[in-house]
């Protein structure tokens, strides 16, 4: 099967001058031409038709209201797979990529079991320090970390191969793995849905990958929680233990929520409001509750 490589990107809040480097760099890409799908999850971005009246294959997909990354990106799979890609890359708007990006993943993923690969991926402010290089899950204290976060990138310290789960920052993911595994799980709307969907692909049998490379330049703009981010950040733990981890290790994952994390995640809230989110998305995950409250 010849590639057909469909990059889909959610677009909420992305400033225009923010969104215009993203799509420069995608113009730059080499060897490989691609679809464009972006899932409009706001109500007042109304520039994506101007902005990318020069791409091709590009495709709108106009929301209207923020129904979540999750389910966004969901959208716009459901509709790369329809049109017979063979590879889909989760990119978020708030990235520059090299022009080798495709190349570099895809001949990657033809030479070894990868099913699922993200790049080394830096901070936009400072390309020398990684924002992810490699996904670490604990199962014993139920928390994950981008391995070698806020440290300086060294070229020879990284290596190539498997890892706990890709970022969904930029991530390639093969058409198989969508028509086993299924989608992204729309419970978790964002946050912690690339370790689940990682995880979960793991489980059926396939490799998650990390290339060695860094291929993507990332704004982070904070590590604050307001009260919608507190929450999720609280809740959504819960849910990839449930599903994900092994009987045994769930107490202690469940602990951990408490023990480790708590206590890190108060820090970051920025006021009494994200604090109060932050314990009922405690509650709310011990109690199994995954009503939609936004």
């Amino acid at each position: 099967m010849l590639e057909k490589i469909t990059i889909v990107t959610v677009i909420l809040t992305d400033p225009i001058s923010q969104f215009r480097d993203f799509l420069d760099s995608l113009r730059k890409i080499e060897k490989y031409d691609f679809d464009l799908i972006l899932v409009n999850n706001s109500r007042k971005i109304g520039w994506l038709k101007s902005e990318t009246r020069d791409f091709p294959r590009v495709t709108i997909i106009n929301i209207g209201r923020n129904i979540g990354f999750c389910a966004g990106s969901n959208l716009g799979i459901r509709k790369a797979l329809e049109n017979g890609s063979s590879h889909v890359m989760l990119l978020n708007g708030d990235t520059t990529v090299s022009p080798n990006v495709l190349a570099d993943l895809l001949k990657y993923q033809k030479n070894t079991s990868a099913k699922i690969t993200s790049p080394i991926i830096l901070s936009a402010k400072n390309k020398k320090i990684v924002f992810y290089a490699g996904g670490i899950i604990n199962r014993f204290w139920g928390y994950v970390r981008n391995r070698n976060f806020g440290k300086k990138y060294l070229p020879k310290k990284f290596k190539s191969g498997k890892v706990d789960f890709a970022n969904g920052c930029c991530m390639l993911i093969r058409r198989e793995v969508f028509e086993k595994i299924g989608f992204l799980d729309e419970d978790l709307f964002i946050y912690f849905d690339d370790p689940d969907f990682s995880l979960r692909a793991q489980h059926a049998g396939f490799e998650t990958h990390i290339l060695a490379e860094p291929l993507i330049s990332h704004i982070k703009t904070s590590n604050s929680l307001n009260a919608f981010s507190a929450y999720l950040y609280a809740r959504n733990p819960f849910i990839l233990i449930r599903k994900n981890f092994p009987w045994y290790f769930r107490p202690s994952a469940y602990l951990g929520q408490f023990l480790i994390r708590l206590p890190r995640n108060l820090f970051r809230c920025q006021n009494l409001s994200a604090v109060k989110s932050y314990f009922l998305g405690l509650w709310h995950g011990i109690i199994s509750k995954i009503d939609n409250i936004f």
